[in-house]
C-alpha cells in the first residue's frame, strides 16, 4: 500500500511550491489542502455496512418458503462488504489519488496542509498510517511579511486572506515551531528548511526522496527568490520581529533545521515578553 504523507508547516512557508515541485516525480500524488484529518470522517460512511453486520450475531431463515431449513449466519455476509478493519479504506482513499494522477505508479499519497499541526495526527494516522511528515520552516522575518503582504492585497480587495492582525502572525509561526519540537519526538516527520531548496536544491531534494525511500528524480527547482523584499512590514513590525526571533533570525542562514531546533527550543510567554521589553 502507498505510503501517507503530509507537507505542512506555517503558512507562507513553502508548502505550496513544495506540493508543485514533488507532484512532478512519477510516485508521488499530494492534493492541496484537501485536509483529510477531517474529511476522514466522511468515509466512514462508505462502510456503515460493516458496522451493521457485525452487531447482528443471531442466526435466521432465509427464504425459508423456497429452501426449508436453509439458515445462514449474518456475519458470514462480511466477505461480501468492504471492511475498515481489514484496510479497505486505504484502497478507497487511494482510488481517488489514481483517478487525478493517471499513469503514476503512487508510491506515496497525502496531501499538503499548512495546519496540520492543528489537526487531530493521530486519528488518521489510524485509518492510513504510518504518516510521514515534511515539515518546512522558513525564516520568520519573511514568513510574516508575507502574511502582512496578503492583508494589505485583502484591503485592496485582492485576496481573501483571514490572518489580518499582526500579533495572529506571529503566534501561528511559534505554534508551528512549538509543534515541531514536539513531534520531532514523537512523530516520524522531517524538518527542513524552506531556503534549502534554494541553497542546495539537489541535496534538499535527496534529503527529500531518502525520507521517502524513492530514487532520485530530476524535478525542477523552487521558483522565485530566497529572500525578497521586506516592504510589507512597518518599521516597527520588522523591529518587534527582530527582538522576537533574534537568536534564531541571526543563526539562520549558517545552522541546519536540526541544529536550529537543539540551539533555540520552545517558544515560552516569558521568553516572549523578556525579549520584547528589551531594547
Amino acid at each position: 500500500m502507498a505510503q501517507w504523507i503530509c507537507n505542512g508547516g506555517c503558512p507562507r512557508s513553502g508548502t505550496t511550491a513544495f506540493l508543485e515541485v514533488f507532484n512532478q516525480h512519477p510516485n508521488i500524488a499530494m492534493f492541496p489542502e484537501y485536509n483529510f484529518f477531517t474529511l476522514i470522517e466522511k468515509f466512514d460512511d462508505l462502510f456503515y455496512k460493516e458496522a451493521n453486520t457485525r452487531s447482528k450475531g443471531w442466526i435466521g431463515n432465509i427464504n425459508a418458503n423456497d429452501r426449508p431449513g436453509s439458515t445462514v449466519i449474518t456475519k458470514d455476509f462480511l466477505k461480501y462488504i468492504p471492511q475498515k478493519e481489514l484496510g479497505h479504506q486505504r484502497h478507497v482513499i487511494k482510488s481517488m489519488f489514481e483517478a487525478v494522477f493517471p499513469g503514476k505508479d503512487l508510491k506515496v499519497i497525502g496531501e499538503k496542509l499548512p495546519f496540520y499541526f492543528q489537526q487531530d495526527i493521530y486519528k488518521l494516522n489510524k485509518r492510513v498510517g504510518p504518516i510521514k511528515f515534511i515539515h518546512i520552516t522558513r525564516n520568520p522575518l519573511w514568513v510574516i511579511n508575507s502574511f502582512r503582504h496578503r492583508t494589505k492585497l485583502v484591503d485592496q480587495g485582492k485576496d481573501l486572506w483571514k490572518f489580518r492582525d499582526f500579533n495572529e502572525a506571529c503566534n501561528i509561526w511559534i505554534s508551528a515551531w512549538n509543534f515541531l519540537i514536539n513531534a520531532y519526538e514523537e512523530l516520524d516527520v522531517l524538518p527542513i528548511k524552506y531556503e534549502d531548496f534554494f541553497d542546495d536544491p539537489i541535496k534538499a531534494r535527496k534529503q527529500v526522496f531518502d525520507y521517502l525511500d524513492l530514487e532520485d528524480y530530476n524535478v525542477r527547482d523552487f521558483s522565485g527568490e530566497k529572500y525578497g523584499s521586506l516592504a510589507a512590514l512597518t518599521e516597527e513590525e520588522y523591529d518587534n520581529i527582530s527582538k522576537l526571533f533574534e537568536p534564531l533570525i541571526r543563526n539562520w542562514d549558517t545552522m541546519s533545521m536540526t541544529e536550529l531546533l537543539d540551539f533555540h527550543g520552545p517558544f515560552t510567554q516569558e521568553m516572549a515578553t523578556e525579549r520584547l521589553s528589551n531594547g
